[in-house]
């Protein structure tokens, strides 16, 4: 968006543009039952100063929003860069917060695709994806334990549910130890 070259084109755009955000504010104000003014300065010598609702009320309002205390000012009143950065920060929270979770998701499924056989090996993993599915799988074991140990005490384990020890079924091989750490003597130089 750049500043608009030919004068009598400015002017028209001007006068258009702002009676579409004195609507906007006045629509703001009303929806939202809040204190809402616009004022708009145009330098121009024959150019009279717009405020709404109206200049009286206009000053009211900026008054009362400059006699707030320098403490809550900062949190409600923002410069564009202010804004900007404010928003930055949120956006990389978010996008922090996005990248946790698809890594998360990613360790979910490569224990899915071991624990079902449709991956075969791990070959493919850095060993930083590995030590985290180690991880994960360690969460995982201790809270069926957890839970395990905690229905034995409740007298549940006598329920339906358990099993004879030779009906237990054994899950396929992980092809790997999770207590043993990842050989480094097979995983190729990283460049």
């Amino acid at each position: 968006m750049e500043l608009i070259a030919n004068e009598s084109t400015r002017k028209k755009t001007l006068k258009r543009r702002q009676a579409g955000l004195l609507k906007k504010a006045k629509e703001l104000s009303t929806l939202c039952s809040v204190p809402a003014c616009v004022v708009v300065y145009n330098t121009d010598d024959d150019a009279d100063l717009v405020a709404w609702p109206s200049i009286p009320e206009a000053k009211a309002i900026l008054t009362k929003v400059m006699d707030m205390p320098e403490t809550d000012r900062p949190r409600r009143m923002l410069d564009p860069e202010g804004f900007l950065q404010q928003q930055i920060a949120k956006l990389r929270r978010r996008i922090d917060t996005l990248r946790f979770e698809k890594h998360h998701h990613m360790i979910t499924n490569i224990i899915f695709e071991l624990a079902t056989g449709r991956r075969k090996n791990v070959d493919d993993l850095s060993l930083e994806v590995l030590d985290d599915v180690k991880l994960e799988v360690s969460k995982r074991l201790k809270v069926v334990r957890e839970c395990i140990a905690k229905h034995r005490t409740q007298g549940e384990a006598s329920s339906s549910m358990v099993m004879a020890p030779e009906a237990a079924v054994e899950p396929p091989p992980l092809g790997f130890d999770l207590n043993e750490a990842a050989p480094l003597d097979d995983v190729p130089a990283r460049e």
